[in-house]
């Protein structure tokens, strides 16, 4: 029987196909000493790896936008790779390209996307040329599927018409698996992406004239040969320039609506942040008369809408009448014109939900990024665990879930009740690594708790000392990067006169480049939040210590987390508490790394020890050598506790 394994990053992905797989096949080999064995057959296991349709380059959407100008360096930078590319790859995976930030943004435009394809309709897919097809064919003949959760949540939202069937699954970084389900149900709506629909239907372009979809078709009708053409074209000509009035149209009213999001969320939030601000868009906030304001700019928007959708059909239509012996571009403009009708009618629907008919099972919020001063509406299912049991867990005969961080304070019931896997057996499997002796986890008990005075303070200059101690070799957590920013600023000159040199994410280089660093120069110290917490595999000295500044609880205000604490009877024990202890353990987990490692845990948030919940903290940990104490009592013990691996290397 097939078997899908699902995690949680395509990174992921490819770290089971290079690095386990092998391994399986080895382990095979070993026992097959000519006696069968229930590893035998593993010699002969074909596996694939199947990613979203995102990572795939849809040649239908390539050759349409070589008839398009080029607007920006970056643009031709990825059309000239993709010439390039086209020659020899085999799987039209963009993972091969390895995108600039720059590039990738235009990446979406060439890619495979959502309702991006007809197959019945696509000549890339009749001639076995599509990238996606012939990667679906390979998982189709494997006998394990290697997907990510984006992929498998997206095959259960569309009625499991992605991945090869399948009765077995294997559910890696299991943890995730809510925050993935919150996203794929749920939706995003933004002026960009908005505008960017309007652009694809049609648009003004130099020297060209009219382009986008509407105006590629009707120069193929001006270009193709014949009389009838012709007559059509000018049959359409009308209708070309209504639809190029709709646009702008439709345009201002977007503009003026999306302007509308931003005020209504500075008139609820002023004064909250000078960061990204969200606002939760409860009943009280649709009572304001500004809301009532912005559903009038929504019928607004929505009679131009209406037109251009009638435009696409018009044209669609018109396409009809010819083969493709007379129009040549006649699949891919149809199809094209299918995906902006498909794309067209699902934002309509979308917007008319957010912004006047909302479902009481969905959360909707706004948020406002400091950046780009842009707005953008959000929506998430409040509950995702019947959705999982209903649409994916049910036509599964046998169903594992895994992960280093599935229990809080020794017990899963946090992940059976967000889940909703009530009758699921259970296995807690203990480390091999002996955190006895390897790592130290040490509390600093003489700061003020965060957010009272003088803790900021406090906190600079417990890092500093302690990582001047350590020599470098660290990482230190933080739940905000506001928080990050601010330490940093305030530690780098202080280690500096150490020889101690401080990296902050976002601010020195990417993720990777941090690690790089560190590892090419031991002293040195890593600031980081989001992703550091997980995923980051760094073994040997180069991290010895590892700093969490501030319990990971989830932000109060943070809507979706504010919606599903109001189901519960105990919000802060039921749920804040469980969801920071999951993030705390993922956090803890990137000190030992292998049996050689050893290390230092060291926690500045005191109320590890002070509140009655921190033994729970604690005791979802392995078992670790344990002490608190004041900053310069912690400083002296990382240090003593570090020393004895160096004084062993030496002898």
């Amino acid at each position: 029987d097939r078997v899908v394994v699902s995690t949680a990053t395509i990174a992921l992905q490819d770290q089971l196909l290079k690095k386990d797989v092998p391994a399986l096949r080895a382990a095979a080999a070993c026992a097959d000493s000519g006696v069968s064995s229930p590893l035998t057959p593993l010699r002969d296991l074909k596996v694939a790896v199947l990613k979203g349709r995102a990572n795939y380059l849809c040649l239908r959407r390539w050759f349409i936008v070589q008839r398009e100008e080029v607007t920006s360096p970056a643009q031709a930078q990825l059309y000239a790779k993709v010439i390039s590319w086209l020659q020899q790859t085999e799987t039209g995976d963009s993972a091969e390209l390895h995108l600039s930030p720059d590039q990738r943004s235009y990446w979406s435009s060439l890619s495979e996307s959502e309702g991006s394809c007809i197959p019945a309709q696509c000549v890339f897919h009749h001639r076995n040329q599509c990238f996606l097809f012939r990667a679906r064919q390979e998982a189709d003949a494997s006998h394990v599927v290697i997907v990510n959760h984006s992929l498998l949540l997206s095959d259960m939202l569309a009625s499991h018409a992605v991945i090869p069937s399948f009765s077995n699954l294997v559910i890696d970084e299991a943890h995730h698996l809510e925050s993935e389900a919150t996203d794929q149900v749920g939706y995003a709506l933004s002026r960009v992406a908005t505008l960017e629909l309007l652009h694809r239907i049609v648009h003004d372009a130099e020297p060209v004239g009219v382009s986008g979809a509407l105006g590629l078709a009707f120069r193929a009708f001006l270009l193709s040969a014949g009389a009838r053409s012709r007559a059509v074209a000018a049959t359409l000509q009308p209708r070309l320039d209504e639809a190029q009035r709709d646009v702008k149209e439709a345009q201002r009213a977007i503009d003026r609506m999306f302007a509308g999001f931003r005020d209504f969320v500075e008139r609820y939030e002023r004064g909250t942040s000078q960061y990204d601000r969200q606002l939760r868009l409860t009943g009280g906030a649709r009572r304001d008369p500004g809301w009532s304001q912005l559903e009038i700019e929504w019928d607004d928007a929505m009679q131009p809408l209406a037109r251009l959708l009638d435009a696409l059909r018009a044209f669609e239509q018109a396409l009809d009448g010819f083969s493709d012996e007379d129009m040549p571009a006649r699949p891919e403009l149809r199809t094209e014109f299918e995906v902006l009708a498909i794309e067209l009618e699902q934002l309509r629907a979308r917007m008319t939900e957010f912004v006047s008919s909302p479902d009481s099972e969905m959360i909707y919020w706004l948020a406002a990024r400091q950046s780009n001063d842009e707005t953008s509406g959000h929506a998430a299912p409040l509950h995702v665990g019947e959705l999982l049991g209903q649409g994916l867990f049910a036509k599964c005969e046998s169903l594992i879930l895994t992960s280093a961080t599935l229990t809080a304070d020794g017990s899963f019931d946090y992940i059976r009740d967000r889940l909703a896997l009530d009758h699921a057996d259970e296995l807690r499997v203990s480390s091999p690594f002996d955190y006895a002796r390897s790592a130290l986890l040490a509390v600093v008990d003489d700061m003020p708790e965060p957010g009272e005075q003088g803790y900021q303070k406090r906190l600079q200059e417990a890092i500093v000392e302690i990582c001047a101690r350590s020599g470098g070799r660290a990482m230190v957590l933080f739940t905000s990067h506001s928080a990050l920013q601010t330490t940093y600023r305030g530690i780098r000159k202080s280690l500096e006169e150490h020889n101690v040199l401080a990296l902050g994410q976002r601010i020195d280089g990417s993720p990777r480049q941090l690690i790089e660093r560190l590892k090419a120069n031991p002293r040195t110290i890593i600031l980081g939040t989001n992703s550091f917490w997980e995923g980051v595999d760094i073994v040997g000295d180069a991290l010895s210590l590892l700093i969490i500044t501030k319990l990971p609880f989830p932000v109060p205000s943070d809507p979706v987390f504010a919606a599903r604490s109001e189901l519960f009877d105990d919000p802060f024990g039921q749920y804040a508490v469980p969801q920071a202890i999951l993030r705390f353990k993922q956090g803890f987990g990137r000190l030992i790394r292998s049996s050689d490692d050893r290390g230092v845990c060291v926690v500045l948030d005191r109320r590890i020890v002070s509140r009655r919940y921190g033994d729970a903290f604690i005791n979802s940990l392995p078992s670790c050598t344990f002490r608190s104490g004041s900053t310069q009592t912690i400083a002296t013990a990382v240090d003593d506790f570090l020393s004895v691996r160096s004084m062993s290397k030496v002898s």
